[in-house]
């Protein structure tokens, strides 16, 4: 039987992160030369397009996957993901979020992590932050262990959906989960939520929550 009475889920990147990691990544695989040049601008073209709202995230990432994971070998990416989260992760915590997580665990709440990057990258992550249970878009692998498809997203929509699932397969009432996010792109997500925060949030997000009187941290 489920012990714990609330539910804390945290988007990862700009909220438990100051940085988007699968582009933080990105540059480090270009530094390790695991990328051509052309194809690290490709990734930059991307996520500008992306940050200026040409692209929407799926879209993006979509592209991203085709042009620089399709058919490379899990094993080899997986390995650069947790030396990269090694290196990386005291640098790029966001504290004001991360305090909060570590609030929740101390006062024995169920903690999850929602996040639209990759599995192998969240998994390492997640599991430096100790959270109870996490999930993101997942990459399929083939026979050979090598990169195939994208075959779950984790977007806004989705992350409410997840913790939904989450929090009735343990007996949590909604009042009693709080959601915590940067973007608009997470508004669904949010609203499924007892309770919203938003964390260092983008300015539609900020406007959004100055209306609903949600918290900004």
């Amino acid at each position: 039987m489920n012990s714990k009475k609330a539910l804390a889920v945290f988007d990862l990147d700009k909220t438990l992160l100051t940085v988007n990691s699968s582009h933080l990544f990105g540059r480090y695989l270009y530094k390790c030369r695991y990328f051509s040049f052309a194809a690290m601008l490709h990734h930059l073209a991307c996520y500008g397009l992306f940050k200026i709202g040409v692209l929407s995230l799926h879209t993006m990432q979509l592209h991203v996957f085709k042009k620089l994971f399709l058919g490379r070998s899990y094993t080899e990416i997986n390995q650069l993901a947790e030396e990269f989260t090694k290196q990386v992760i005291a640098k790029i915590q966001y504290m004001p979020a991360v305090q909060r997580l570590r609030l929740a665990q101390e006062q024995g709440h169920h903690t999850v992590i929602l996040s639209s990057a990759p599995d192998f990258l969240v998994a390492h992550l997640a599991n430096y932050f100790g959270v109870d249970q996490w999930k993101s878009t997942q990459y399929a692998l083939d026979e050979e262990q090598r990169f195939a498809t994208i075959s779950t997203w984790m977007l806004g929509s989705d992350k409410a959906r997840c913790m939904k699932q989450i929090s009735s397969e343990l007996g949590i009432q909604r009042e009693c989960v709080t959601a915590y996010s940067d973007s608009i792109v997470d508004l669904a997500f949010l609203e499924a939520a007892g309770t919203a925060v938003a964390v260092n949030p983008d300015r539609h997000l900020r406007k959004y929550s100055r209306v609903r009187q949600w918290e900004i941290i």
